[in-house]
């Protein structure tokens, strides 16, 4: 069973990405401006939601550790601390797409 972005869709706003994308569509092509894009090797990033469903706040985990396990403390970077509750691999390929590669059900650690 993915999951899907239909049950988190209701917290989050559209990206910049897709706003621009969508401007970029209505623009003429001769003044349009090419913007490299960055890429990032080495990191992973996760996506982070509660257990009744709703996107945490930050919705995404961004980390050079590639494998992290249930029960394990993360801590993001303005010091706040999370448990793992569940670690879903089997994600929907538009996060997939969006380079999420799991999805964590996470709760507030209160070590």
């Amino acid at each position: 069973m993915a999951l899907t972005m239909g049950r988190l869709d209701t917290g989050l706003r559209r990206s910049k990405v897709d706003q621009r994308a969508e401007t970029e569509q209505d623009t003429p092509e001769s003044f349009r401006i090419e913007v490299p894009r960055a890429t990032v090797s080495g990191v992973f990033s996760y996506l982070l939601v509660l257990p009744d469903g709703e996107p945490n706040d930050p919705a995404c985990l961004v980390s050079m550790i590639p494998n992290f396990s249930v029960d394990e403390i993360i801590t993001l970077g303005g010091g706040e601390r999370l448990r793992i509750l569940e670690i879903t691999t089997d994600v929907d390929e538009l996060l997939l797409a969006r380079g999420m590669r799991a999805v964590f059900t996470v709760e507030p650690a209160d070590d």
